[in-house]
């Protein structure tokens, strides 16, 4: 029913991932290893795999730019990285691009496990996603009624994908059409703004405050929010207390 590219210019490694995943259970019916990163984009742009598990490092050939130019065409692949690299940097542009998991070699089966559940949610229909021909702003709505709800945890692009059942392509596309900024930005923004409401109409330490709104990093919280403001945020709690104080005068 399914297709699924697994793309390492490592053929041992390749073989591994084959090996380590439930195909059937998933409806994957075919699986092709691809051992050359050479011509790529163009192979998944004109197959079009449901899956395509792909290594970041191949040579002169980045997987991440791989998935990058297949979102420009719009590609409706979903992406799963392999990496033998423990790598912030990579995992954190790998999420901005949507891929929906970054497996670490070896695969852990726990890993397996996870990347397997969050397949089986988006593999659902045949065009992947149920919400795809959803009218865009009831679409919008949805993502943004999912921020709103979720803020204040740890979210990702993936996991709005999965909750909606929408591809990454979709899900930026919306991002793109109805806001101007990328989906970290508009995250960013929403807590930043909360956090100011906080800041403004309770007693909550700047720390407490940076908690509440989902930012566990307090040198981050402080350094962004005065990016974002032009002061940081004791000088903003106590020029809004100053404010306050002088309307009840």
């Amino acid at each position: 029913m399914f297709k699924a590219f697994i793309v390492d210019d490592d053929k041992y490694s390749a073989e591994a991932t084959y090996r380590m995943f439930p195909w059937e259970e998933l409806n994957i019916t075919r699986v092709d290893k691809i051992y050359n990163p050479v011509g790529l984009t163009e192979r998944i742009l004109n197959e079009k795999p449901h899956v395509v598990f792909i290594d970041i490092e191949m040579g002169a050939v980045s997987g991440l730019d791989i998935i990058q130019k297949c979102n420009e065409h719009n590609s409706t692949s979903l992406f799963v990285i392999i990496s033998g690299h423990d790598n912030f940097n990579y995992a954190h542009t790998a999420v901005n691009l949507g891929a929906i998991y970054y497996l670490l070699k070896p695969i852990d089966l726990a890993d397996v496990e996870n990347v397997t559940n969050k397949l089986k949610k988006l593999l659902t229909n045949d065009d992947i996603a149920i919400l795809e021909h959803e009218p865009p702003k009831d679409l919008w709505d949805k993502i943004v009624d999912f921020i709103k709800k979720n803020y204040m945890k740890k979210i990702q692009a993936q996991d709005i994908c999965s909750e909606l059942y929408i591809s990454s392509t979709t899900f930026y596309n919306a991002f793109k059409a109805n806001s101007g900024e990328t989906f970290i930005e508009y995250l960013t923004h929403y807590r930043l703004e909360k956090a100011m409401l906080l800041l403004r109409s309770s007693s909550k330490s700047i720390h407490e405050v940076a908690e509440a709104v989902g930012i566990k990093d307090h040198y981050y919280f402080s350094k962004i929010f005065k990016k974002y403001t032009g002061m940081t945020a004791l000088e903003y709690k106590n020029k809004e207390a100053t404010k306050s104080d002088a309307a009840q005068i």
